[in-house]
């Protein structure tokens, strides 16, 4: 225990790293100062309640500060970005304002049982992953060296990428045509929500893939740009940033930022700070195309209304995961755990309903069809999945499982020169789908962009390209 201690005291912090640290938690206290000088306030916020959320808060401050001066980027920082914003200031803000999402009332007994919750929740969290083996590995590698110690992506393996790729993109086109890609509201495939799931993860990771093992052969062999600007342009159009839901987005494009851009964001503190930028901002106003049809002028003064409305900008259902939390906590008060029923479901995703016809519907959805809400396309956050499959004993199994799960890989990627690598800067960003869940979806989106990648790497791998050293 004490050398561990001695390695945290001995993380050296640069001037550049302060500043940017800095950067980021003033973008991060600019909602809560929006929000209490405001004066709008419809409702407030009780002492108690006040007080669960400062100690969540501080909790997830201290354990955020800590991660961004390990690491540039890592799984850790996003679970806390997620919980500060999701389970604290967007909460804060809704009950300051008087808004419940879907009109369900949270009462105060129940929001303090919910930050109960929340604190146990991060304490496990943070004692998981703070104390971890040291990496015996003396540096990391140099950028360059990153993709040298790839396999050589052959020119074949690539055209079969491209092939496959461009399968997708006519599928799709055939389907919705070319304009109804480049919206949400107009991009509906005529499929079952089985079959949706599947193939919408195939056409999203295909291209992608693509696109991301081009980028390799380009950095391996020093030329071909080509082989980029093919498969950026597949995917732009499989994968319109408009028009696929904003996780995938993010983790779609989020992900190829911090791959093709990795020397820009080796600075600690500057992903945390564009990351609550593109939070705040961009992807609100992103939400306009779940119903409008693409059009640049819509997007423009949807991000001007983010900047505008900021204040009241959580006052949204997209912001509902605390409130589902709450939910699940009334749910299983009046209706019991689903003893693992949930958790089956959504481990079992693949399985169509044809074959399996007592397979269940996503937790969120199970949540607000017993309360009687009519919308059930709803979220429901970790802690909640654990809490209605198991109570509270599966709240605690899932936030010690997630951080073994989210120290493994931080930890892997700092070690491995293997393609595992390539993976981990998408899987960082569809950690905040999982996150927010629900689990049925997030996990099957999850597992597929993985099974997806290894598939195309292992093709790589296999193609006769040979491992540089």
């Amino acid at each position: 225990m004490d050398k561990r201690w001695q390695n945290i005291q001995a993380i050296r912090v640069s001037h550049g790293t302060v500043l940017a640290i800095v950067l980021a938690l003033a973008i991060l206290l600019v909602p809560v100062a929006s929000i209490l000088l405001s004066g709008n306030a419809t409702s407030g916020v009780s002492g108690a309640c006040s007080f669960g959320f400062a100690c969540n808060a501080l909790l997830a401050l201290v354990a955020l500060v800590h991660e961004l001066l390990r690491r540039p980027f890592s799984m850790e920082q996003i679970h806390w970005l997620f919980y500060l914003t999701f389970f604290v200031i967007a909460p804060f803000s809704q009950l300051y304002f008087g808004f419940y999402p879907w009109d369900y009332y949270l009462s105060e007994e129940t929001v303090i049982t919910a930050n109960f919750f929340l604190f146990i929740w991060g304490m496990l969290v943070l004692l998981v992953t703070v104390f971890r083996r040291q990496s015996n590995k003396q540096a990391r590698q140099s950028y360059e060296d990153f993709f040298a110690g790839m396999p050589t992506v052959s020119a074949g393996v690539l055209i079969v990428f491209l092939a496959l790729s461009l399968l997708c993109v006519a599928y799709l086109i055939q389907s919705v045509g070319l304009w109804g890609l480049l919206a949400r509201g107009t991009r509906v495939l005529s499929l079952d929500q089985t079959s949706s799931l599947l193939f919408g993860t195939l056409s999203s990771a295909i291209p992608l893939f693509t696109f991301v093992f081009a980028f390799v052969r380009y950095k391996q062999q020093k030329g071909g740009l080509w082989w980029v600007l093919c498969a950026l342009a597949l995917l732009l159009i499989a994968d319109f940033p408009l028009g696929i839901a904003r996780y995938n987005a993010a983790a779609i494009y989020g992900g190829i930022v911090l791959l093709c851009c990795k020397p820009i964001f080796e600075q600690k503190g500057l992903f945390c700070g564009v990351f609550l930028l593109v939070f705040l901002f961009l992807f609100p106003a992103m939400a306009v195309f779940r119903h409008d049809s693409f059009e640049v002028w819509v997007l423009v003064r949807a991000i001007i209304d983010a900047i505008v409305l900021l204040p009241e900008g959580f006052c949204t259902g997209d912001y509902d995961a605390y409130s589902m939390l709450c939910r699940s906590i009334d749910y299983v008060s009046g209706f019991g755990p689903t003893n693992g029923q949930q958790l089956l479901t959504a481990l079992l995703f693949f399985v169509p309903r044809s074959l399996w016809t007592a397979k269940g519907v996503g937790s969120g959805s199970m949540i607000a069809t017993a309360q009687g809400q009519q919308f059930t396309n709803v979220s429901c956050p970790l802690p909640a999945e654990g809490y209605v499959n198991f109570g509270l004993v599966g709240l605690l199994v899932f936030a010690i499982f997630i951080a073994g799960a989210m120290r493994y890989a931080d930890v892997r990627f700092e070690q491995s020169s293997s393609g595992v690598r390539l993976l981990y800067p998408f899987l960082c960003l569809l950690l905040f789908f999982v996150l927010r869940g629900d689990l049925l979806s997030s996990y099957g989106y999850v597992v597929g962009y993985t099974v997806v990648f290894f598939v195309m790497y292992q093709c790589v791998k296999y193609s006769g390209g040979k491992t540089k050293t």
